[in-house]
């Protein structure tokens, strides 16, 4: 599948969304974000985004926090009349839904090491939005041919200089 022209264009009638989480070692502070754009009645793509900041976090979790902020979106304004594509230039968690999740469940969300997965509570959170929307997941492995990704990595970027810790954009 080519990427460039379905994501870029939005040709069809899918909610894509699109997320990131910027993280600062140093502070252990992120800043996540998410984009959905989908096409209209009128063939016009509507965007919506938002971004926030989590203090005390990892880049998993931020990641984590980002998607299941964009599904709680969909869920409240009740957006999952079409399908959803999930775009993620995320290893972590495209290996997490489409490899892991299974295996951890079976295991009472425990790894390999038999310990609880790390950011259980999120995983757990979106586990249940896969279940409910049950999105298709996209890997983006060429960033830089993908504007909206890029733009949500600008938008999470930027959330870490912003107040209040939530806006929208």
């Amino acid at each position: 599948m080519s990427y460039g022209a379905v994501i870029t264009k939005q040709i069809d009638n899918t909610l894509r969304v699109y997320f990131h989480g910027s993280w600062l070692p140093q502070s252990k502070e992120g800043g996540w974000a998410f984009l959905l754009t989908r096409r209209n009645n009128e063939t016009k793509v509507e965007r919506s985004s938002l971004k926030g900041v989590m203090k005390d976090t990892t880049q998993p979790a931020i990641e984590l926090l980002a998607v299941c902020e964009a599904f709680r979106r969909i869920n409240e304004r009740k957006l999952a009349d079409r399908p959803i594509t999930v775009c993620t230039t995320s290893n972590y968690i495209n290996q997490g839904i489409n490899t892991w999740l299974d295996g951890w469940k079976a295991k009472g969300w425990k790894g390999a090491n038999k310990k609880p997965i790390k950011n259980i509570e999120l995983w757990q959170e979106l586990d249940k939005w896969n279940k409910e929307f049950n999105p298709a997941w996209e890997l983006i492995t060429n960033e830089g041919n993908h504007p909206s990704s890029l733009e949500v990595k600008s938008i999470a970027s930027s959330a870490l200089n912003a107040v209040p810790s939530t806006q929208e954009v």
